[in-house]
C-alpha cells in the first residue's frame, strides 16, 4: 500500500475514539470499503443489507467505525430495535461504543419516536468516557419534543448547558 500523508493515516484511528479497547490494529482497505459500503446502504435506507454486509465481514473483524456505520444505516431505516441489538452485540464483542456509535443509536431511536430509549442511551453516553458534542443532545431533544415531552426536553437543554 502506498504511503499516505500522516494526517490521512491518523484519521481512521481517530474514528475509533481514544479508548485503547477499540483498537484492533491498523485498518485495512477492506475495512474501509466495508464501512463505505454500509454507509452507502444506510443512505438508501437499506439497513437489512447493511447488517448482512456486516455479518458477512465477521463480527470479530469489525471496528467501531463499521459498527457505527451499520447502526447509522438502521437509523436511516428507522430500525431502532435493530440498532439497539447491534449496540449490545458490539459491547458483547469486547468493543466499547464511542461518540459516533452512541450518536447513531440515539439517532435511530429519535427517528423512530422512541424518546425513552434515546434518553437511556444519552445517559449511557454521559456515563462513558467519550468526548461529547451537541449532536446526541439535539437528537434526544427532538425526540422528546415530538413526543410532547417538553419537561424532558427542557431538562436535557439544562444538562447540555451545564456540560458546556
Amino acid at each position: 500500500e502506498p504511503e499516505r500523508p500522516r494526517q490521512m493515516a491518523a484519521a481512521p484511528g481517530a474514528l475509533r475514539g481514544r479508548n485503547p479497547a477499540l483498537s484492533r490494529g491498523p485498518r485495512s482497505s477492506s475495512s474501509s470499503a466495508c464501512s463505505a459500503a454500509v454507509a452507502s446502504l444506510g443512505r438508501e435506507s437499506r439497513w437489512r443489507e447493511a447488517v448482512a454486509a456486516m455479518e458477512a465481514r465477521g463480527v470479530e473483524q469489525l471496528g467501531a467505525a463499521e459498527w457505527s456505520a451499520t447502526i447509522g444505516a438502521c437509523a436511516q431505516g428507522k430500525a431502532w430495535q435493530q440498532a439497539m441489538r447491534l449496540l449490545d452485540r458490539m459491547r458483547g464483542s469486547g468493543l466499547v461504543p464511542n461518540l459516533f456509535t452512541f450518536s447513531a443509536a440515539i439517532n435511530a431511536c429519535a427517528k423512530s419516536s422512541q424518546w425513552r430509549a434515546a434518553l437511556l442511551l444519552l445517559g449511557q453516553l454521559l456515563s462513558s468516557r467519550c468526548s461529547m458534542d451537541a449532536i446526541p443532545f439535539n437528537s434526544v431533544i427532538a425526540a422528546c419534543s415530538q413526543a410532547g415531552e417538553w419537561q424532558q426536553a427542557c431538562a436535557i437543554v439544562a444538562e447540555m448547558a451545564q456540560k458546556g
